[in-house]
């Protein structure tokens, strides 16, 4: 039996290897198929697991109307998102589109700092 303090970074382990191998198999159901098909399958996948694991264990209260910003962002925000990832994955390639993709928590940081104004630190890495 995995005891509490590994049981961290196992979790950590696994998520990181599904998340590595998530563009090959994203990759190989694209060559049958359309990108925008790859999204909403695993929109749908994400969406049913979360909002279950949500409801089960979390008391949801929520006032659909105050959080409405919320939510669209929540929706348009992957949608864009992967479809753009797995659009390029499908025109570039694995090797060409996943350093791109990749790179965003770098942008990010100087997105940051150039149009926000933040300074930089061990935080912001």
């Amino acid at each position: 039996m995995i005891s509490q303090i590994l049981l961290p970074i196992f979790f950590a382990v696994a998520a990181s290897f599904f998340y590595a191998f998530s563009d090959i198999f994203v990759r190989a159901v694209i060559r049958a198929s359309e990108p925008i098909t790859a999204v909403f399958t695993s929109l749908t996948v994400n969406m049913v697991v979360l909002w279950l694991l949500s409801f089960l264990f979390t008391d949801v209260t929520l006032n659909l109307w105050d959080w409405r910003y919320f939510i669209l962002c929540g929706i348009l925000g992957p949608v864009l998102g992967r479809f753009f990832k797995y659009a390029s994955l499908d025109k570039l390639g694995i090797t060409l589109s996943s350093p791109i993709v990749s790179s965003h928590p770098l942008i990010a940081v100087v997105i940051a700092i150039i149009f926000v104004g933040e300074r930089l630190s061990l935080v912001l890495f």
